[in-house]
């Protein structure tokens, strides 16, 4: 993806697997070699449906924004990592 982050995904056969939607946050704090490119982050999302495009977009716009992709690739906590990715609805 750039930035230091992969994000693996399956195929669309692999859906009807998916019984709920989730998020596993990996971190390599110094980095792997990922297909040529060092990663410093791997978000992989298991969602049911459409919601992986609001996910999506809110780490595009994450990863447009040096401080807040500097952040998430720091992050030590499971708060840290929805704070950043998670919109709140008001």
């Amino acid at each position: 993806m750039g930035e230091g982050f992969a994000l693996p995904h399956g195929t669309d056969a692999s859906h009807v697997w998916i019984r709920r939607s989730a998020l596993a946050y990996l971190r390599f704090p110094h980095g792997v070699d990922w297909g040529g490119e060092k990663v410093f982050v791997c978000l992989a999302l298991a969602v049911h449906g459409e919601e992986h495009l609001g996910v999506l977009s809110r780490l595009a716009q994450i990863l447009m924004d040096p401080e807040k992709a500097a952040r998430l690739r720091a992050a030590t906590s499971a708060e840290e990592v929805l704070s950043l990715l998670c919109v709140k609805e008001e």
